[in-house]
């Protein structure tokens, strides 16, 4: 029930609605003589997380049904516990980050007070999905590095490459944990006392440092793989242009939504409340996106398998014709393997690269080329 002083003061906002050209507050309209924040600062501060909260969503979708496609594919029961843990692990903590972003969601979605104090304020669901992301991140990232780190030959470039995709892999987790702590010290009103690390520069830290390591993960492997095994045999090639793709593919999208995001980081000084969450947009999406690179990669694996199948299948026919020509038994070994476009000493090239069941240092043992690259996709070492 209304008192007079509150019908008075409506129908004079609805009087002066109506002479500035409004229409006249209905019925339900009664949250008046309320601030409310500018269309476009609204716009500025919400836009880059409704945009990175939807594509966080589909992709997680996408998640779900590779995960499930991953339960399903023949390698699912023969991969060790470690591997299957860390599958379900990344799951989980999707799962996390897309139950805080359907909450964020609908609480700002339907919030109606926004005014400056409420839009900017910040609650500690929002410490969720940076943790959770950066978490998710290093791991599928540990997973790419250990592949390549096998196919190094000698210790020095081992180091030299562990103690690059280190720093890279810290700076990103530590930029994200940065993230979440800015937001808690926002909640308890001390984010002064940060500066001058702002939410840019943490934002900036974390995509510079993903961005990095996602793209020297794929070039090592590209480049390091292609000179190991390139003109072996016509089916031995295509193989590797088929792993080499894959490799691209799966860290494309991890790659550009990080680097865009850390233009978009350094793009503004000093930002403002216009442009400070625009990284935002993209790496709210990227624990989703780390997550289907993970379970295109675990699921390509059948289909790799029956390229083999195929290609045994020709290698076999070939190795028939020259056995059938007498040799002794070292000629026999030699002309098998040149029949069958592997070179002797061929194996530990591909098993070291794509075998999680090779010996120290990615030494494989004989057979474990055709081994590898059926297994391929991740460098979990068994228990």
């Amino acid at each position: 029930m209304e008192s007079p002083q509150q019908a008075a003061l409506q129908a004079a906002v609805n009087a002066a609605a109506v002479a500035a050209g409004y229409p006249a507050a209905g019925p339900m309209d009664t949250l008046t003589g309320y601030p409310v924040m500018a269309q476009k600062y609204s716009t500025g501060l919400l836009a880059p997380y409704a945009v990175g909260w939807g594509i966080a969503l589909i992709a997680y979708g996408i998640v779900l049904a590779s995960f499930v496609r991953y339960l399903q594919s023949s390698f699912y029961p023969r991969d060790s516990k470690w591997k299957k843990a860390l599958t379900w692990g990344v799951v989980i903590l999707n799962t996390g980050c897309a139950v805080q972003i359907m909450e964020n969601t609908f609480y700002w979605s339907t919030l109606q007070r926004r005014n400056t104090t409420n839009l900017e304020q910040y609650n500690n669901w929002g410490l969720v999905s940076p943790i959770l992301s950066g978490i998710i991140a290093f791991t599928v990232q540990g997973v790419y590095a250990f592949r390549s780190y096998k196919l190094f030959e000698t210790a020095v470039a081992k180091t030299v490459f562990v103690f690059f995709i280190s720093l890279g892999m810290i700076g990103g987790i530590a930029g994200s944990f940065m993230l979440a702590v800015l937001t808690h010290m926002s909640v308890i009103g001390t984010i002064e006392n940060a500066l001058p690390i702002t939410f840019p520069i943490c934002s900036g830290i974390w995509l510079w440092c993903s961005a990095f390591v996602d793209i020297t993960n794929t070039a090592t492997l590209c480049i390091l793989l292609r000179r190991r095994v390139k003109g072996w045999s016509s089916e031995t090639d295509n193989m590797v242009k088929s792993i080499v793709v894959l490799a691209v593919e799966t860290a494309m999208y991890t790659s550009l939504f990080a680097l865009i995001g850390a233009v978009l980081s350094i793009s503004w000084h000093p930002s403002t409340d216009l442009t400070a969450d625009y990284p935002a947009a993209f790496w709210i999406p990227l624990p989703s996106l780390y997550a289907v690179s993970l379970f295109t990669t675990m699921t390509s694996r059948d289909k790799m398998q029956n390229q083999m199948s195929t290609s045994q299948g020709s290698q076999q026919r070939n190795t028939y014709t020259v056995d059938m020509q007498g040799r002794n038994s070292v000629g026999e070994k030699t002309a098998n393997y040149r029949a069958s476009g592997v070179p002797q000493g061929a194996e530990g090239g591909l098993g070291a690269a794509f075998d999680t069941r090779t010996g120290s240092d990615g030494a494989a043992e004989e057979g474990n080329a055709t081994g590898g690259i059926q297994s391929l996709a991740v460098h979990v070492a068994d228990d």
